[in-house]
């Protein structure tokens, strides 16, 4: 064998070498951190480091739950939201002022489909569902009252109600605002590229190793379609349906199938709810309000809405199966089986 065909074979199998420990490398640098809260399972990929700094990484996302939790969660006697519910007038913590703040936008653009003020009027249904029964006109017409997130006062950190009765619930924002928490403490520790689930919330950071972005997978409609996945990068992904186990907080029962989506703006039911809703901002905060928005907004108006915002996209599955897509949605289509 000549000189020319050794050094032919040398390059050729140094490469395949390299390109092996690369790979290989490369799957030992991600590690995965997973714990259980805000009802469902967290998983957060991130680089691995030495073993002091991933107890520390692994700290920060924990504290981060634990604080979103204590503070938005109205499960936990003793959080703010719970304290504002009970009291009427908080002074807010950086945290949960800017949760109400966003809150308060995503109601506007919506012109009121999401509303953080419509859990006395849930309430009343999901009670008249546990009874088989639908509430009066005239207790809905009391309840509605109620219901409007312009009765949420916010001077400087001084957050109140303007009127009896007001409460408000931020559970549906509670795991978007977590997974921006988790992406901000990230890059100010320069961990990236990084990767947040939690329930039908994904959150990625920079660009997944040997991809130009992350790999998200979403499904839906009960095997009706197949599988769509979205290579995204420094974005967020909110999906929700009913058949992805994700239950509205809207809705008036827990029983996802049977009970109806509530509009909070006439306090009846959604005549035409969709299958399924994906939306892709870059906050997650942002993208699960928007996507409850348009589970009562239907698709027409939804797309609309979604079009006339710069950083987002959204598909929508209406209840006939119908796929909807808005013109900002590059992350290809969803194909029946």
């Amino acid at each position: 064998m000549s000189t020319k065909h050794q050094v032919i074979i040398t390059v050729v199998l140094s490469l395949v070498l390299w390109h092996i420990l690369d790979v290989f490398l490369w799957e030992k640098k991600l590690v995965q951190f997973e714990t259980f809260a805000l009802g469902t399972t967290v998983t957060v990929t991130y680089p691995q480091h030495h073993e002091s700094k991933n107890k520390e990484i692994e700290k920060g996302i924990t504290d981060i739950l634990y604080y979103v939790s204590h503070d938005l969660s109205g499960y936990v006697p003793d959080s703010t939201v719970s304290k504002l519910n009970r009291e009427r007038l908080v002074v807010a913590n950086e945290l949960f002022e800017y949760a109400v703040k966003k809150a308060i936008i995503i109601s506007a653009l919506s012109d009121g489909a999401f509303d953080i003020t419509s859990q006395p009027l849930v309430d009343l249904w999901r009670k008249a569902d546990e009874m088989n029964s639908t509430p009066d006109s005239q207790s809905i017409a009391d309840i509605q009252k109620q219901v409007d997130y312009r009765h949420i006062t916010v001077t400087g950190s001084i957050i109140g109600f303007d009127k009896k009765g007001v409460e408000i619930n931020l559970d549906d924002l509670a795991k978007g605002y977590a997974a921006d928490l988790i992406a901000k403490f990230f890059k100010g520790k320069m961990v990236y590229p990084a990767k947040v689930a939690m329930g039908g919330t994904v959150l990625v950071i920079g660009s997944e190793p040997k991809n130009i972005g992350w790999k998200v997978l979403i499904t839906g409609a009960n095997n009706t379609y197949h599988p769509l996945i979205l290579n995204i990068k420094n974005k967020a992904v909110v999906s929700l349906g009913d058949y992805s186990g994700i239950v509205l907080s809207q809705r008036a029962s827990h029983l996802p199938d049977s009970s109806p989506v509530i509009d909070p703006r006439n306090g009846y039911p959604v005549q035409d709810v969709p299958r399924f809703v994906s939306v892709v901002s870059e906050k997650a905060i942002v993208a699960s309000g928007l996507a409850r928005a348009l589970f009562v907004l239907g698709p027409e108006r939804g797309i609309n809405l979604i079009d006339s915002l710069d950083d987002s996209a959204a598909l929508i599955i209406d209840s006939r199966g119908k796929i909807n897509y808005s013109k900002r949605w590059h992350y290809g289509k969803i194909k029946g089986n």
